[in-house]
């Protein structure tokens, strides 16, 4: 399957849940502005895992954080920040929100998690999407097509930027670097590199797929 053809699929036609998501939240938005200060940092960090295929410390054990007021969607505005202005295609979303949620799930301290499940491609929580399309109502994500039409792209606005980087600044360095990494990390990679890596990672997230690369 060549790139193309594999995004077109990417998280089975993301393009319409994106629409409906979008209708949704636009009605239910509320302005974000709280703060992301920090109370009692207790970081202690040891060896993570090591993934073969990237590189990437995918798994940072031992690391303990108190954070005031840190929601889902702060996680995702924090991700969008940390691509610096940079769109994600929708596999890099998934991906980049699945490894933050994963392996670092205490930065979460208000309302639930994401709850991925094993899809075409790996790793996929629609509530992803939704997230996002709650911060471009709110004015600070950018939703649009791809270049090629076929699904939508994810970055932050200049406000979101504002925001996003705050909600880093409010992460111990330890957690803060491994969000800024995976980010990073999701935009290097090709459709097929990613997926790949995820799968080497995370063998059960593979058990549905369709990928054949």
């Amino acid at each position: 399957m060549d790139l193309l053809t594999a995004n077109h699929y990417v998280e089975s036609s993301t393009g319409s849940m994106d629409r409906d998501a979008n209708s949704t939240e636009r009605r239910i938005c509320t302005r974000q502005v709280a703060s992301v200060a920090l109370s009692s940092l207790d970081v202690a960090r040891s060896s993570p895992s090591h993934d073969p295929i990237s590189g990437l410390d995918l798994v940072p054990h031992g690391v303990q954080l108190s954070v005031r007021s840190m929601n889902r969607r702060d996680l995702v505005l924090a991700v969008l920040a940390a691509s610096q202005g940079r769109s994600l295609t929708p596999v890099q979303m998934q991906k980049a929100a699945f490894l933050v949620t994963t392996n670092i799930p205490q930065v979460v301290t208000e309302g639930p998690l994401f709850n991925f499940v094993p899809y075409d491609y790996g790793p996929f929580d629609k509530d992803v999407y939704a997230e996002a399309h709650a911060l471009a109502a709110c004015g600070e994500a950018v939703v649009a097509p791809s270049a090629q039409g076929r699904w939508n792209t994810y970055a932050a606005s200049a406000q979101g930027l504002q925001r996003g980087q705050q909600i880093l600044a409010g992460l111990a360095p330890p957690q803060r670097k491994y969000v800024e990494d995976v980010a990073l990390w999701v935009l290097s990679q090709s459709f097929g590199s990613l997926v790949k890596s995820i799968y080497s990672a995370y063998p059960a997230m593979k058990q549905n797929s369709i990928f054949q690369g």
